[in-house]
């Protein structure tokens, strides 16, 4: 839902995902602000994309992240983290790309992803990454670097 006063919004709703976008220089700001104001009050998720100049600031719950997600989803089906494969291109990721066993980031994610060792590369989204991924770890057709 797209709101116009976020105080009005906050007295009427249950708000579980309040997210800013804009260009990189001002929602670096507006990160450090957040961050600064609402401590450990709260989980910021930002996604970074230098080469678009574009950020998305993503703010839910404390207890709350793509990685406390996946977590429950493959405890509700009866999966181990090493049963479980994690794609992602960004920041936001980390901790879902930490919780999985077999953890992959896009070839088109920020460079400081890409060096870490921990984490299998695949292609960028341009170049159809994740299907790249599902061939090589789930039908065990390619390899990839990584």
């Amino acid at each position: 839902m797209h709101v116009t006063d976020l105080n009005e919004a906050l007295a009427e709703h249950e708000v579980i995902h309040i997210s800013f976008s804009g260009a990189c220089e001002p929602m670096r700001h507006m990160l450090e602000f957040l961050n600064s104001e609402l401590t450990d009050s709260v989980t910021i998720l930002p996604t970074i994309y230098p080469d678009l100049d574009f950020t998305l600031i993503d703010i839910l719950p404390p207890d709350a992240s793509k990685g406390t997600g996946i977590e429950k989803l493959a405890i509700m089906n009866g999966l181990a983290a090493e049963n479980v494969m994690a794609i992602g291109d960004n920041f936001n990721d980390l901790g879902m790309l930490g919780f999985a066993g077999t953890p992959i980031v896009m070839g088109n994610a920020d460079a400081d992803l890409l060096n870490r060792p921990e984490f299998y590369k695949t292609d960028s989204n341009n170049e159809s990454g994740v299907a790249a991924a599902i061939r090589r770890f789930i039908l065990k057709e390619e390899n990839l670097s990584g």
